[in-house]
């Protein structure tokens, strides 16, 4: 997917042209991850991969929800509302001493939003 400019279009219009969906289907997940690898690989920040998509081992963990933004059936937006679970958080690379205090201090379990 390329990143294309932006066409101007009045708000009301452009909010009435976007359909957003949660899932955990997987073509919903696929189209989130692709739209997250060319995000990525535009930005600098990954290399193009063979399978244009971008994948953490967090989004396995059980109760993980994509949010897939689709406008004319293209996926053009998403965002991941993460569970915490075997396979940790995303953020626990950089806060796992801070992400382990909340942990530990709460009986509930820790959400991730990216």
């Amino acid at each position: 997917m390329t990143t294309s400019v932006p066409r101007p279009m009045e708000a009301e219009q452009a909010i009435s042209e976007i359909d957003v969906v949660a899932s955990d289907r997987v073509e919903d997940v696929d189209d989130a991850l692709s739209v997250v690898h060319d995000g990525f690989v535009e930005a600098g920040y990954l290399s193009p991969q063979a399978s244009g998509l971008r994948m953490h081992a967090s989004y396995l963990n059980p109760g993980t929800i994509f949010f897939v933004a689709r406008m004319g059936g293209e996926a053009v937006g998403t965002c991941a509302l993460i569970a915490d679970g075997p396979f940790g958080l995303p953020s626990d690379r950089a806060f796992a001493e801070e992400n382990d205090a909340l942990r530990a201090g709460s009986d509930h379990p820790l959400w991730e939003a990216g």
